[in-house]
């Protein structure tokens, strides 16, 4: 009777030593995620990062069946996967409702009048994109774009430029959400686009979304349609505006350089 007690006893004993030091210790989670941050920690899993060096982020990704292993967490990934696609369907699902209709150039319009620069942007990690709309300038926080652009005379001038009747725009795409703006600096009536990612007006280069490209030799400046970001000038070589250091290319570089020589 004492034997079959003491071994009823023992593991009990053991279990709670374990359980009381898995409160206060993590210990690993062998899981199929692969990922090295999953952890066995107060009878859940937990993702544990160091932050630094003394913060420590915890977030729980499993509860009490996944610690015991009647059941498995979902990866991180999956996690995250999961959530941007909550995100889609709400996205689609309001943008479905506004009914929006292509007026021209990528410019939309929706069932309450206001008008939507069509993008698409991503939703985070994971490369799950959502069409959406930009309806105010900026980074959809300024004016409406209902209030300004003249639809009639809306045009695509090529590159990230567009332009109606009174104003110069430009669209600067990023993986979040991009923006939409009035370029004030550009002179009006001489502006035009020049190959794939440049334009000038009588005064100045422009490279796409970065504005005035500042050293650029005016006179010199050439590029090419089908040539992407490259140019060249007296100076020297460019690409997105920015001098290509000649000692140290690609072979895309390389292949750019030889057709900005025969220009």
């Amino acid at each position: 009777m004492k034997k079959l007690l003491l071994l009823i006893t023992i593991p009990i004993v053991i279990s709670a030593l374990f359980f009381l030091y898995n409160s206060y210790v993590p210990i690993t989670y062998i899981n199929e995620c692969k990922d090295k941050h999953l952890f066995r920690y107060q009878f859940g899993i937990y993702k544990i990062d160091t932050i630094g060096k003394k913060e420590i982020q915890f977030e729980q990704i499993g509860n009490a069946e996944d610690y015991f292993g009647f059941d498995k967490p979902a990866c991180i990934d999956g996690i995250y996967k999961y959530e941007q696609s909550l995100r889609k369907k709400e996205t689609d699902s309001i943008n479905k409702g506004l009914n929006w209709k292509l007026i021209k150039h990528n410019l939309y319009r929706n069932r309450n009048g206001d008008i939507g620069f069509q993008e698409n942007r991503s939703l985070g990690e994971g490369a799950i994109t959502v069409i959406d709309y930009i309806t105010k300038f900026g980074f959809n926080d300024g004016k409406p774009l209902k209030s300004v652009i003249d639809t009639a005379t809306f045009d695509d001038l090529g590159s990230s430029f567009y332009k109606d009747k009174k104003h110069i725009y430009v669209y600067y795409a990023m993986l979040g959400g991009g923006s939409f703006t009035i370029n004030t600096k550009v002179d009006y009536n001489t502006f035009k686009v020049i190959g794939d990612t440049y334009a000038k007006d009588k005064n100045h280069i422009y490279v796409d979304r970065m504005g005035i490209m500042e050293d650029a030799d005016y006179k010199t400046f050439r590029t090419k349609v089908g040539i992407g970001p490259y140019a060249k000038d007296k100076n020297g070589y460019y690409s997105w505006g920015e001098k290509i250091d000649t000692l140290n290319y690609d072979d895309d570089t390389r292949e750019a350089i030889k057709k900005l020589n025969n220009l």
